[in-house]
C-alpha cells in the first residue's frame, strides 16, 4: 500500500497506546486513516417548509438505496449473516410515521431537516439511554448509524469508501458505521482502531464476527499515528505498538504462526463429536439471537441450538409479531438445522429488555418483576400464539420448548396447561405438529434450584442459566459495577447448586444443560466435565474451542478436582486454583 508520511509530523518509533480491547487476535500492517467526522448540525429558520420536507424524503431515499447496496455486498460476502443490523435501520428509513414526526417538527417550528432529523432521533432513544440493556444499547448505536448517513447526504458528503483498498491495512478512525463495517474490504483490512465505541457496538461486533482485531477508546488516534505508519496492535489486550522494532515485528511473526497452527487444529474438530478421551460424550450446542445466525452456527460444526433467544423477534418489530411471523422463522430455522436439536426458548421479556408496544409497566426493580413466563401467563393469547407457531415448526425438525424464569410448580404446571389446550385447538383444526415435542424448563432462580426434585418429575430436561442464577443466588444485580465481584461463576456456592441439580438429574433420568456463559468458560469446563453435565450451549466462536477442551480430557481425572473446589470458601481462591491447575 503506497501511502506517504503526513509531511508535517515525525514518526513516534516504538511508542505504545493503549485502549479497551475487544478480541480478534493481533494484527501488524500499515495506517489508514478514515475520516468519519460527524456533520455539524445547526439550527436555522427556514421560509418553504414544502423544499425542506422534499430534502428530507429526497435523503431518505438516496440512504435507502445506499444500505440496500451494501446489504448486497455483505450478502455476497457473508451470507446472511449481521444481515438483521442494516434490516433493522432500513426499517427505520422506510417507518412513515417517524418521517412525519420529522415533517411535523419542520412545520410546527419552522426549522431545517438537519436539526429536526436530530431531534426527532433523540427524542426517539432518549428512553433507550436508561435502560441497562446491551442489546438495546446496540440498536441504539443503529440508529445513530442511520441518522448520519441521512445527515452526511444532506450535507453532500459521501462517506469514505473502505470497499476496495489497495493493500493491506489498519484503519484508524473516530468511529466506524456498521454498515461501513459490513461493506470494508475483508480481505485487506486487518484491524480497526477507534477513539468512539464500546464492546458491545455494532461495529465491534461485526468485526468481532469476522475475526478482525479491533480497539476503541483510543483518545485522538487520528492524531496519534499517520498514514503509512506501520503498528502493530493486540484486540485481545487493547495495545498498539506504533512503529515497532525488529524483535517486536518477530515476535508477531511467531504468534501468526501459532495462530495459524492453532486454527488449522479447531478446524479438524468442525465434524468430530465432542467425546472425551475416556469416551464420554457431549454435545456443544450454540445460543442464538436471529435466523441469520444458523448458517454461522452450521459452519462452525454447532451441534444443535441450545438456545434460541425468541424475544429479538418481539424486540426488532415494532408491532406484535404475528404467529405466522414466527411460524416461518421457527421453521426456517428447523429446516436449515434438519435434524439436531432446537431448543426454543419461549418469550423472556422484562426485567433488562423492555418492548414498548407490550406496554409493560416501568418497575423498581425489574428483574425481581414482571418477567419471562410470569408476563406470559398473565397474557394467554401472546403466549398461545407462540406455542402454536413452536409446535407448527415442529414437523420441521427436532424441537423443543424450554419455559424461562420458573419459580413455582404452579407456573411450570399452567405453562404445560396452556400448551396443551394449543395441541387440542390445533389436533381439532387437522394442523399437523410433532405431539411429543418435549418441553423443558431453564432452572434460574433458587427456588427452582432448591425444588429440583420436584420439578424434575415434570419436565423432560433442564438447562442451566449461569447467569440470572448467579445473580438471584447472590441478590446481586449482574447490570451493577457495585456488586460485580458477586457475579462471578467460580463461587462455590454457585458450583454447589449446578452440581446438585445435575446430581438429581442424572439420577432421574433427564439430560441437563448449562447455556449461560459459564458454559464457555475454559477453567470451568473441567468442572461441567466432572459434574456430568450433558450439553453445553455457547456463542458461536467458541464453538471449536470448547470441543476440542473436552476432547483432550479425561473426566476420570477430573473428579479430585471437583472435589478440592468445592472445599474452597470464595470465588477468587476457585478462580486461582483452576488457572494454576490448567493452562490455556
Amino acid at each position: 500500500m503506497n501511502m506517504a508520511l503526513n509531511a508535517d509530523r515525525s514518526p513516534k518509533g516504538g511508542n505504545t497506546m493503549n485502549g479497551i480491547g475487544t478480541g480478534g487476535g493481533k494484527a501488524f500492517a500499515e495506517i489508514y486513516i478514515v475520516n468519519n467526522d460527524s456533520v455539524e448540525i445547526n439550527k436555522y429558520i427556514i421560509d418553504n417548509i414544502e423544499a425542506e420536507c422534499k430534502r428530507i424524503d429526497n435523503a431518505r431515499e438516496i440512504a435507502k438505496e445506499q444500505i440496500r447496496a451494501v446489504m448486497e455486498i455483505n450478502a455476497k460476502c457473508q451470507g446472511d449473516n449481521n444481515a438483521g443490523i442494516l434490516d433493522y435501520q432500513l426499517l427505520f428509513l422506510e417507518d412513515e410515521s417517524f418521517f412525519d414526526d420529522i415533517k411535523r417538527y419542520i412545520n410546527d417550528q419552522h426549522v431545517n431537516c438537519e436539526y429536526a432529523l436530530h431531534e426527532c432521533v433523540n427524542s426517539f432513544i432518549r428512553d433507550f439511554e436508561a435502560i441497562e440493556n446491551d442489546y438495546l444499547k446496540e440498536r441504539t448505536s443503529d440508529i445513530y448509524d442511520m441518522e448520519k448517513r441521512v445527515q452526511m447526504v444532506l450535507a453532500q458528503r459521501p462517506l469514505q469508501d473502505i470497499s476496495c483498498m489497495a493493500g493491506e491495512c489498519i484503519i484508524a478512525t473516530d468511529e466506524m458505521l456498521p454498515s461501513q463495517v459490513m461493506s470494508m474490504d475483508r480481505n485487506n483490512i486487518k484491524g480497526i482502531l477507534m477513539e468512539y465505541g464500546g464492546k458491545t457496538s455494532h461495529s465491534v461486533i461485526i468485526a468481532r464476527s469476522l475475526g478482525i482485531p479491533c480497539i476503541v477508546g483510543l483518545k485522538d488516534i487520528k492524531k496519534l499515528v499517520a498514514n503509512g505508519e506501520k503498528v502493530i496492535i493486540d484486540g485481545s489486550t487493547g495495545e498498539v505498538n506504533i512503529n515497532p522494532n525488529e524483535n517486536d515485528i518477530s515476535d508477531y511473526q511467531q504468534y501468526q504462526t501459532k495462530n495459524q497452527f492453532k486454527n488449522i487444529e479447531l478446524k479438524k474438530f468442525i465434524d468430530k463429536d465432542t467425546r472425551t478421551q475416556d469416551g464420554v460424550t457431549m454435545k456443544i450446542l450454540a445460543n442464538i439471537s436471529s435466523e441469520n445466525d444458523i448458517n454461522l452456527m452450521l459452519e462452525n460444526g454447532g451441534e444443535g441450538i441450545g438456545l434460541f433467544r425468541t424475544e429479538f423477534i418481539y424486540i426488532n418489530s415494532k408491532t406484535l409479531p404475528s404467529e405466522e411471523t414466527q411460524y416461518k422463522i421457527y421453521s426456517n430455522i428447523a429446516q436449515k438445522n434438519k435434524d439436531k436439536l432446537f431448543i426454543i426458548r419461549t418469550l423472556d421479556i422484562g426485567g433488562d429488555k423492555s418492548i414498548d408496544y407490550l406496554n409493560i409497566k416501568k418497575e423498581e426493580n425489574p428483574f425481581l418483576g414482571f418477567r419471562a413466563i410470569r408476563y406470559c401467563l398473565k397474557n394467554p393469547d401472546i403466549f398461545k400464539a407462540q406455542i402454536s407457531a413452536i409446535l407448527r415448526a415442529s414437523t420441521y425438525g427436532n424441537i423443543k420448548f424450554m419455559i424461562p424464569m420458573i419459580a413455582t410448580l404452579m407456573e411450570l404446571r399452567s405453562a404445560k396447561k396452556l400448551i396443551d389446550e394449543v395441541k387440542n385447538e390445533l389436533e381439532s383444526k387437522g394442523i399437523p405438529f410433532c405431539k411429543d415435542t418435549q418441553i423443558g424448563m431453564m432452572i434460574e432462580t433458587p427456588s427452582a434450584a432448591m425444588m429440583v426434585d420436584r420439578f424434575v418429575k415434570e419436565v423432560d430436561f433442564f438447562s442451566i442459566g449461569t447467569n440470572d442464577l448467579t445473580q438471584y443466588l447472590f441478590a446481586a444485580d449482574r447490570m451493577n459495577e457495585q456488586v460485580a465481584y458477586l457475579n462471578s461463576s467460580f463461587h462455590p456456592q454457585l458450583l454447589k447448586v449446578v452440581k446438585d441439580i445435575v446430581d438429581c438429574s442424572k439420577s432421574n433420568g433427564i439430560e441437563v444443560d448449562i447455556c449461560g456463559h459459564a458454559g464457555e468458560n475454559p477453567y470451568l469446563i473441567p468442572l461441567w466435565v466432572a459434574m456430568g453435565v450433558d450439553n453445553l450451549s455457547v456463542s458461536i466462536p467458541s464453538i471449536l474451542a470448547v470441543r476440542q477442551q473436552i476432547c483432550n480430557t479425561n473426566k476420570k481425572d477430573l473428579a479430585p478436582v471437583l472435589e478440592k473446589v468445592l472445599a474452597f470458601d470464595d470465588a477468587y481462591e476457585v478462580e486461582e486454583y483452576l488457572k494454576t491447575k490448567f493452562q490455556f
